[in-house]
């Protein structure tokens, strides 16, 4: 079984996991872990770690990050170096954490791949039908 972290800067990771129990109802196995302004790396990394200690039972984990670089992304591939469970993907959206939910996953890496197309599909820009466009130039 997958057990899915959810982090990123500010609170957007509880809101993240909020909003999936707003969806889904209770959800076993997913947890948030957040970035707060002022917060020192070594805080971010205690709550990672009791994070990882709530889900230590499970085969793997999936941690999904808001930013590629941003501080809690940068610790959580340093974590994944010690520690085989772990797989990063960085650029959560809604989309993507509602499929990684729902979905069981057979092979991490695969699943990833999965996920990040998922992505990708959920970005789009939305134009009114019959209505001209500006150009950035306008």
């Amino acid at each position: 079984m997958t057990g899915i972290i959810v982090t990123g800067h500010g609170k957007i990771a509880s809101e993240f996991v909020r909003t999936l129990h707003w969806f889904l109802g209770s959800i076993d196995n997913v947890t948030a872990v957040d970035f707060a302004m002022q917060e020192a790396p070594e805080i971010f990394e205690d709550h990672l770690d009791a994070a990882l200690d709530y889900l230590q039972d499970l085969d793997r984990i999936l941690i999904l990050c808001d930013l590629t670089n941003g501080v809690p992304c940068r610790l959580c591939a340093r974590r994944s170096i010690e520690d085989p469970r772990l797989t990063i993907i960085s650029g959560v959206n809604l989309g993507m954490l509602l499929e990684a939910v729902v979905s069981q996953p057979d092979e991490a890496e695969k699943f990833a791949d999965q996920l990040i197309a998922s992505g990708r599909e959920q970005i789009d820009l939305f134009r009114l039908l019959g209505y001209p466009q500006k150009t950035a130039t306008e």
